[in-house]
């Protein structure tokens, strides 16, 4: 879930995972609030790194 603006980054948000991690992720549409599903590429301490990939309003069999 998007909980609120990267505290390094404007262009980022951090949110937490379904187990309460924190995870920093590139800024698209997405409002705080909104689910977002997330790839990790990265964890550095107690904080995981990731991208998007289901931007908001794309289902995953909606055709393109």
């Amino acid at each position: 879930m998007v909980e609120k603006e990267s505290k390094k980054s404007s262009s980022q948000w951090s949110g937490r995972t379904e187990g309460n991690m924190w995870v920093i992720f590139d800024k698209d549409q997405s409002s705080i609030k909104d689910i977002v599903k997330i790839k990790i590429d990265s964890a550095h301490g107690v904080t995981m790194f990731g991208n998007i990939i289901n931007p908001l309003g794309k289902e995953e069999n909606e055709a393109a």
